[in-house]
């Protein structure tokens, strides 16, 4: 190869290669459990909800219950690895996911992804790759210009997190529904989590619901 065109080659690969990304210390997840309270506004199938919910975490685990103005629960959702449980009490509606292929590192996510931020043990290999593997196809990607998180799987995105001040942006692509919740106050602490009540449960296979083929 002539030496210009391997100088020339050199040249394009370096331009191209990726410069870590220097990710702020309150971007990052100690992994400490934490209790929440929050305003969350969610906008889906044309509609827009909105009130307060509080937020337990117990290790790996998550709670959330939205609440009246009055007090009274409105919904209960349950995040734990792959398997996600609700409880939606004004219509009576109940129900689960178990997502297939099945990923335990999800739950180190949750707690973390709802506050805008990234658990410190993977923040590393985020901001000189711009990419973590968790396995099974499912990866944390970090994208710029504005900063926000992208879980996929296979590189079909789930969910996209925007991190701001405040307020957390997230963008659950699936199902086209886009949710703010707006930080009031977090304080540290493992919470009791109830557990769920017996839910149908449907087994969600991302192959085929993300229409994807092949491996």
């Amino acid at each position: 190869m002539p030496r210009k065109a391997l100088l020339l080659i050199l040249l394009i690969l370096g331009a191209c290669a990726r410069h870590p990304v220097v990710l702020p210390e309150k971007a990052l997840f100690s992994g400490r459990s934490y209790q929440a309270v929050v305003v969350y506004r969610v906008r889906g199938a044309g509609r827009t909800y909105g009130g307060r919910a509080v937020i337990l975490t117990a290790k790996n685990r998550v709670y959330a219950e939205g609440l009246s103005p009055f007090g009274v629960a409105l919904f209960s959702l349950w995040l734990e690895g792959s398997r996600i449980r609700w409880v939606f009490y004004t219509r009576g509606e109940t129900g689960g996911w178990d997502l297939v292929p099945p990923e335990p590192r999800l739950g180190t996510l949750w707690p973390a992804l709802l506050l805008g931020r990234v658990p410190r043990e993977m923040a590393r290999d985020l901001a000189r790759q711009g990419k973590v593997s968790l396995g099974h196809g499912y990866s944390l990607r970090l994208k710029g210009g504005p900063l926000r998180y992208l879980l996929t799987w296979k590189g079909r995105r789930i969910l996209e997190v925007r991190p701001g001040g405040k307020e957390v942006g997230l963008k659950v692509h699936p199902l086209r529904i886009d949710l703010v919740l707006r930080l009031v106050r977090v304080l540290p602490g493992p919470s009791q989590i109830p557990p769920p009540p017996p839910v149908p449960v449907s087994r969600l296979d991302l192959n085929r619901y993300l229409g994807i083929s092949g491996d």
